[in-house]
């Protein structure tokens, strides 16, 4: 009996092992992927924060006056 409870705990422990090395696989490429795109996201939000301080920057000029427009 014990014969087969050891044998029963060593094809468990051999597909924990397995699932465990994939999982640590899978995991390795997932953070590969991240890493692959979180230059171009980096550079998008350098981009819109340039935008937005430029928006700003036009918020806070007063509006041009054309000297060749009608007096109301």
């Amino acid at each position: 009996m014990g014969t087969l409870l050891d044998n029963n705990r060593a094809v468990l422990d051999g597909r924990i092992a397995l699932l465990t090395e994939r999982i640590d696989e899978l995991e390795t490429k997932l953070h590969v992927q991240v890493a692959k795109l979180r230059a171009p996201i980096d550079q998008l939000h350098a981009e819109l924060q340039l935008l937005m301080q430029e928006r700003h920057e036009l918020d806070d000029l007063e509006p041009a006056t054309d000297p060749n427009a009608p007096d109301d």
